[in-house]
């Protein structure tokens, strides 16, 4: 009841069942007494499974912990799997350092600010050519550490949710379909750019700290958009998510230090202003979304090579069209 997939090139080998091929909700026996498939992942998982036997790539993402944050949905894990990218946790406070194995941290919705010592860490770290990717969501208190790191790279926070009263969804004006800017790397697999964020933050690109750096916008509000806060509600067009790239020169530590050479590298900040992005409770309820679409490929950008290869699981259930405004209709 499997497939082998192998590579002669690679050595490689790899299989997978028909359980992954064909995915049953086993809680319904539990409530129903029967089982039945709900989604068909043979298109997602095959294509993995080539991907996997033919590259000699994988990635190792580091998620931080310690300062509340979120964790992956089984569905943004195995999308992760299906490129051949590992997941650790990190607590940077107990490890006192960002592993060598490192290729990318993920900040993923921290609810309370990171330290001195920390915001140092990850300086250092992008200093070295790595790249960072944050995911921001509800914190208790300020953040002081964390906005001043952003705005090094030329993100500036705003206070308060933002609200936007012509792209919303039902006339929910906390639930967002941003205007996607991204480049034909960031679109790849998309066909209907419907991305949805619910409880968003929203943030202006500024000037960063040095010319080396240079951000660009990844998804914006409409013009009638407002920042939202207990006594005050500011129009303006805001910014969902933005990618800081910064060129940066790294000594080699392959050679030896009377010849050690210098090399060109990129540092990289990914920023989404919402957690909700890859929220379990969004992505699964709305079949026709492409969150997960731009998240993956926003994610794989950060690596020369890489190419987003994950495909979701097909439902075989009854779905329904996502509309901006029924009320019209």
């Amino acid at each position: 009841d499997t497939i082998l997939i192998t590579g002669e090139k690679t050595g490689k080998s790899t299989s997978v069942s028909f359980g992954d091929i064909l995915v049953y909700d086993e809680y319904s026996y539990y409530m129903t007494g029967s089982v039945s498939a709900t989604e068909f992942d043979g298109e997602g998982q095959l294509t993995s499974a080539v991907n996997y036997v033919t590259s000699d790539t994988t990635k190792k993402i580091y998620y931080t912990t310690g300062h509340g944050e979120n964790t992956f949905s089984t569905s943004v894990s195995d999308l992760l799997g299906k490129n051949n990218m590992a997941e650790e946790e990190l607590n940077l406070m107990m490890q006192g350092e960002i592993p060598e194995d490192c290729d990318l941290l993920f900040l993923y919705a921290p609810m309370k600010d990171i330290t001195e010592d920390e915001k140092t860490l990850i300086e250092n770290y992008m200093s070295k050519g790595g790249d960072v990717f944050l995911m921001l969501g509800e914190t208790d208190d300020a953040t002081p550490n964390l906005d001043t790191l952003l705005e090094e790279y030329g993100i500036e926070c705003e206070d308060g949710y933002i609200a936007d009263m012509q792209r919303c969804y039902q006339g929910n004006y906390y639930y967002i379909f941003p205007q996607i800017n991204g480049s034909e790397e960031m679109m790849k697999g998309m066909s209907s750019g419907m991305v949805l964020l619910v409880n968003a933050h929203g943030f202006h690109v500024t000037d960063p700290a040095r010319e080396t750096i240079t951000v660009t916008s990844l998804m914006t509000t409409s013009s009638e958009a407002y920042a939202v806060i207990e006594d005050e509600e500011k129009q303006g067009t805001y910014t969902l998510g933005a990618v800081a790239v910064e060129s940066v020169v790294a000594e080699d530590e392959e050679d030896s230090e009377e010849t050690n050479k210098e090399k060109d590298m990129e540092s990289r900040l990914t920023v989404i202003s919402a957690d909700s992005m890859i929220d379990a409770q969004i992505t699964d309820s709305f079949s026709t979304l492409e969150n997960l679409d731009l998240f993956m490929n926003a994610l794989s950008a950060n690596f020369d090579d890489v190419q987003n290869v994950a495909i979701e699981p097909k439902s075989l259930e009854v779905t329904y069209n996502t509309m901006q405004h029924a009320g019209i209709i």
